[in-house]
């Protein structure tokens, strides 16, 4: 939810500064949400939130590197770049989309950690 939301505002932020360190800032915001969330999923609006925000910041990081795949091609090697560049962010999604742990599913799973 969080990156269909507020994914544009935060590419268009990254107009006003240089996208590379927006990229960078992006990224560091979702290793932290990775970080905080095995304390997060067991309260529930704690995790909502985490997800969110985690949505936010990894949509932002497609948005934009595909903005600096524009900056730096041109033309047919801009279709080609772009294209590569979505093809290996769906298979991203379909290699490790499928092992996300959502707390509402770890909760019905009976999954609790590496016990």
């Amino acid at each position: 939810m969080g990156s269909l939301l507020l994914e544009a505002p935060f590419a268009c932020a990254s107009d006003f500064i240089d996208r590379r360190y927006a990229i960078v800032i992006a990224a560091f915001l979702s290793l932290l949400c990775a970080v905080y969330l095995p304390m997060a999923m067991y309260v529930n609006y704690q995790a909502f939130i985490l997800l969110f925000l985690w949505g936010v910041v990894n949509g932002a990081i497609y948005a934009i590197s595909l903005a600096l795949i524009g900056e730096k091609y041109e033309g047919n090697e801009l279709v080609a770049a772009n294209a590569g560049g979505t093809e290996g962010y769906s298979y991203d999604r379909l290699l490790y989309g499928r092992f996300s742990m959502h707390p509402c599913y770890v909760r019905r799973s009976g999954y609790h950690g590496w016990e």
